[in-house]
């Protein structure tokens, strides 16, 4: 593998990483906005309207989408992931500028390689953070009924 090859891998890795970052961005910020939006509107329709629908059904509608987008938020992380991947991103650039820069570990005959490795294990280890991540049966919440059984 040559010195371009290593580089756009690296960079491609970066680039990868950062559309991850950018989707959870959006994702949490625009979950939280719905969840605002909805929760402050909830009691403004109550109040204002003696009509079922605008009093009674859209209030509840907005309650149960505000509910669903909350617990998403709380179950998926969005905010977390942004947080791994764009951390990792930046660790990915800063190699690729040591590279370029030939900082050390890279003034070496080898560096190619040395930046393969040192991008591929912030790779790994941002996998291995998003493993820490993803809910698991364990830390899911038991139905009373599941309790009940035992």
């Amino acid at each position: 593998m040559n010195k371009f090859n290593a580089l756009e891998t690296c960079e491609k890795m970066a680039a990868e990483l950062g559309q991850k970052a950018g989707h959870n961005k959006n994702e949490s910020l625009w979950s939280f906005k719905l969840i605002m939006t909805l929760t402050l509107a909830t009691p403004i329709l109550i109040n204002i309207s003696d009509d079922w629908i605008w009093g009674k059904l859209l209030p509840s509608i907005f309650a149960a989408i505000a509910s669903f987008f909350t617990a998403w938020l709380k179950l998926r992380k969005p905010e977390s992931l942004w947080s791994l991947y764009r951390s990792s991103q930046r660790e990915i650039e800063n190699e690729i500028r040591y590279y370029q820069s030939d900082i050390s570990p890279y003034g070496v005959a080898d560096s190619d390689k040395v930046l393969i490795k040192n991008v591929t294990e912030i790779f790994n280890n941002t996998h291995v953070g998003w493993l820490k991540l993803v809910p698991s049966a364990e830390g899911l919440p038991k139905s009373p009924s599941s309790e009940s059984e035992k």
